[in-house]
């Protein structure tokens, strides 16, 4: 393929993508792109990439794409679309990047409004393609050894390809229509060309970079930010397997990123799961944290030194030991989240700017220390306020021009006659202020901006963010109605009295609000709110929401599951993939009568408690294959937190279902779970031997300890079932048994306490404990109890689930019912009185006193069970049966006291 001109390889002297693209062929082996696979990843070096969009270039001149013609790419990241979409603009094309999340409306529109020459696109998307009303453009699939469809890769030809200009069209973006339908926005070379020179001579980046790009590439922002500028910088492009937290967290520690393009939705997960993941393991340790997190922010940004190296070491290996910029854009981020991220020592970067500049228009570099502005004008931008859309005198429409400022929208001239200003200014349709040191501070859009009937103008972001502080909401829109301010809320919980605790905690927040700021009337829904890719609220759909919600005429109201076609396009595009289908055709018939939507709590809306969990994972293993790892079911809130979560299993080839955990207990337990049942060798069993001659010392000696019904205990192996008032209860059931008992005796150790740190482990292995968490792991709990009947040894199993916080007998559990179903050992009821007295829950010393323990009668466990009924049935029989043995021992000890 002859060229007519040798491009630059210097970036600063690039005038079109065609110069970033042709570099590459003299870049030789460098990584372009690191895509991680199910196992391992796949790396395509410069060179090889460059050649690869020259050939596919080639092929599409062949096929007909000629210079301005539009080609569609609706597909997910991959090497294969990086290298179809610049294959695209090297052929003189102009590439439409789609959102795979596109309903078939705005599918339709965009296709009639752009007329491709082609669709290029993956084979899990094709179906959707057929419900079309229109007939779609020639189809090629990114796919490669696809053999259901014309691939993009088998096409041949050499035709030359084209000389490009500063002024041809490179791309035709569709904005995400947050107040409206999508608008065509084309950019050209020397748009793009300007942003990427501008952003390479802040010196952000470094030559040992290494970039994450966890964002779908049809936005601007990740197209530029994400793909373009590392191309043109150099360093490496790093995609993960899926957009999800695990992969997202594989990919910063094996790719070793050191560079995240990112939006505040993902800083503000990465920001809760931290804080959750250290106050859960201690409430003292939480604080210290996060005071030590405020501490570096503020001497960071008051002496530029970062101790946070040194200060969260530890948490800096197990996220990315490299990773050491946080780009953030899209939408706003809050300023405590930013200085949040500064506390743990990482630099943020926050830019600002649209689709239709390309995307930046000002950048607020790390050393800003400014978190409460989006920066100041990129060089070669100039920044302006028409004051008459403000609401004071220093508040004004914030207006632009330059040269990655767009020339105007795609077919449609009306649009562009109030996009600019008669003098060639972009209307950008954000409003803010510019203070004297030229930063610009944003406060909302001109075009979402609710007056109300007093003459108050109220960006109703700014009163969502007041609003969602409460606990009670998960998510809330706010809209004007009748020229007052009224909102839709998603509440956190659904229960019954969900509406009244709503309706208290906006009242409370109220309170503390300017009158103007108070909502006149909610409505609750069960439906996410209309979000675009990147978290903004699609504001033009909330109305027609709220008034759904407020006529009853929402999911709430519907009794059959939600059907496929009136589901979003994200939950269209995410029942593509074949597990997760199988899975909602499974939930469509268990819950058919539950008014089933992928928005649909679990535990709340289903009703699914640990048990029907295990009926749950047991049927997805066994239809899908995909065995559900226990930490994530523990996330796990709505139909389609699962879906998303079987979704990236099957792509990422996870760990295969290898069973019931009743009828193979041993296979469903890892090999560092199995470890825990192991019997003590010589050594250990000897210091085990002494650990428990010295406990029965320590606490008879310490306490009054009154033993009755060691007589009781069955010769083999039996359950042992007693209540659980205290810390205490493990260390004098131990005291109370003999020696030669308790060396065959498991207990089963809640992993809050017994679990909590390297110590308590230690002594956990002592004892034979085996770790239970009923609520975050219940299919391991069970298979540990299990496993340990199944061995004919003892098993020590506390009902309740958890220390009574008031001294009182909690209704038991059912997961001891369903081991004994399939175990039925003989089970020992167990009183104990005393302890909640002497070490109450919150205390850590107990004071001396009187402690009674009771060994009753062996029980039968066949006797309360009914052939005629289902396991689960059983299970809760069996277990309301031993609760009521132990109530009638108290109230025997009661009588007798």
């Amino acid at each position: 393929m002859p060229q007519e001109k040798k491009s630059p390889a210097r970036p600063d002297r690039f005038q079109t993508l065609a110069d970033l693209i042709d570099a590459l062929e003299q870049q030789g082996r460098k990584t372009a792109i690191h895509a991680l696979r199910k196992q391992d990843a796949r790396q395509i070096s410069r060179a090889k990439l460059f050649e690869q969009i020259q050939s596919t270039a080639a092929a599409l001149r062949e096929a007909g794409v000629d210079k301005g013609d539009a080609v569609a790419l609706w597909a997910e990241n991959s090497p294969e679309w990086i290298i179809a979409c610049l294959a695209v603009i090297r052929a003189g094309g102009r590439v439409v990047p789609l959102d795979v999340q596109l309903d078939r409306k705005a599918m339709e529109r965009i296709l009639e409004n752009c007329e491709p020459r082609l669709m290029l696109t993956s084979q899990n998307l094709l179906e959707r393609l057929k419900e079309l009303s229109t007939e779609p453009p020639r189809t090629l699939l990114l796919d490669r050894n696809e053999e259901n469809g014309e691939s993009l890769w088998t096409l041949q030809g050499d035709a030359d390809l084209p000389n490009l200009t500063e002024d041809d069209e490179a791309t035709l973006f569709y904005t995400s229509g947050t107040t409206g339908p999508p608008k065509g926005v084309p950019l050209t070379h020397g748009n793009l060309i300007f942003q990427i020179k501008r952003i390479l001579r802040t010196n952000l980046t470094r030559e040992d970079d290494r970039v994450l790009l966890p964002l779908p590439l049809h936005h601007v922002y990740p197209f530029v930010i994400g793909m373009l500028l590392p191309l043109g910088a150099k360093i490496p492009i790093v995609l993960p397997l899926a957009m999800t937290g695990p992969q997202i967290l594989r990919a910063l520690k094996e790719a070793e990123v050191s560079v995240i393009c990112g939006v505040p939705r993902l800083y503000r997960a990465l920001h809760d799961a931290i804080t959750q993941r250290i106050s859960a393991k201690n409430e003292l340790l939480g604080r210290t944290f996060t005071r030590l997190v405020h501490f570096n922010s503020a001497t960071q940004l008051k002496t530029k030194w970062n101790p946070a190296n040194v200060l969260f070491y530890p948490l800096h290996q197990q996220i990315g030991p490299q990773l050491r910029l946080l780009a953030s854009g899209g939408s706003p981020l809050d300023p405590d989240l930013g200085r949040f991220l500064v506390g743990l020592g990482w630099q943020v970067a926050i830019g600002y700017g649209l689709t239709e500049t390309s995307p930046l228009l000002t950048l607020n570099p790390p050393d800003s220390g400014r978190f409460d502005s989006v920066g100041k004008a990129i060089v070669g931008v100039e920044l302006k306020l028409d004051l008459k859309q403000g609401e004071d005198e220093n508040q004004g429409e914030v207006l632009a021009i330059g040269p990655n400022v767009f020339r105007g929208y795609y077919k449609m001239p009306e649009k562009n006659e109030k996009a600019f200003t008669e003098e060639g200014w972009f209307r950008t349709g954000d409003l803010g202020t510019i203070d004297e040191q030229g930063f610009l501070c944003l406060s909302g859009r001109a075009s979402t901006l609710i007056v109300t009937e007093s003459g108050k103008n109220i960006n109703p972001e700014d009163v969502e963010e007041a609003y969602a502080k409460s606990s009670q909401i998960k998510e809330i829109g706010v809209l004007e109605e009748d020229g007052k301010l009224v909102a839709l809320v998603v509440a956190e919980d659904t229960e019954q009295d969900a509406k009244e605790k709503i309706e208290t905690a906006l009242q409370q927040i109220a309170d503390d609000l300017p009158s103007y700021w108070h909502l006149t009337d909610f409505a609750l829904t069960s439906r996410s709110l209309p979000r675009t890719r990147l978290g903004k609220i699609r504001r033009h759909l909330l109305a027609e929401e709220y008034h759904a919600a407020q006529g009853g005429k929402t999911d709430e109201a519907r009794k059959e599951p939600l059907p496929l076609e009136e589901m979003s396009g994200e939950d269209r595009a995410l029942l593509a993939n074949s597990a997760a289908r199988s899975t909602w055709d499974w939930f469509s018939h268990r819950y058919a009568d539950k008014g089933l939507t992928p928005d649909s709590r679990l535990q709340s809306d289903l009703g699914i408690d640990s048990l029907e969990w295990l009926t749950v994972t047991v049927e997805i293993g066994q239809r899908t294959g995909i065995e559900l790892d226990e930490e994530v079911i523990a996330e796990v809130k709505s139909v389609r937190d699962l879906l998303q979560i079987i979704a990236t299993e099957e792509q990422e080839g996870g760990a295969s279902f290898s069973g019931e955990p009743l009828e193979k207990p041993e296979e469903v337990l890892s090999d560092q779970q199995r470890r825990w049942l192991r019997p003590a060798g010589p050594l250990l069993g000897h210091v085990q031997s002494m650990a428990f001659a010295l406990n029965r010392l320590l606490t008879k000696a310490y306490f009054d300890v009154e033993i009755s019904g060691l007589d009781n205990l069955p010769d083999g192996h039996c359950v042992l079932a007693p209540n659980h008032l205290s810390s205490l209860d493990p260390l004098v059931i131990a005291a109370a048994l003999p020696q030669e008992v308790l060396k065959k005796t498991w207990w089963g150790g809640w992993t809050g306490i017994a679990f909590g740190n390297p110590l308590v482990r230690a002594i956990s292995r002592l004892g034979n404990a085996v770790p239970i968490d009923p609520k975050r792991a219940v299919i391991s709990s069970l298979a540990f109890g299990a496993a340990i009947l199944n061995k004919e040894r003892n098993l020590v199993w506390f009902p309740e689930g958890r220390r009574a916080r008031d001294g009182k007998l909690q209704r038991f559990k059912p997961g001891i019912g369903l081991i004994l179903t399939r175990y039925p050992a003989p089970v020992v009821p167990v009183l104990i009185d005393g302890t909640y007295e002497l070490l109450p829950s919150g205390k850590l010393w107990p004071r001396r006193g009187r402690i009674r323990i009771v060994f009753g009668e062996p029980c039968d466990p066949q006797q309360w069970r009914d052939a005629d009924k289902p396991p689960q049935d059983n299970a809760k029989g069996i277990a309301n049966a031993l609760q009521d043995e132990i109530a009638q021992m108290q109230q025997a000890h009661t009588d007798q006291n």
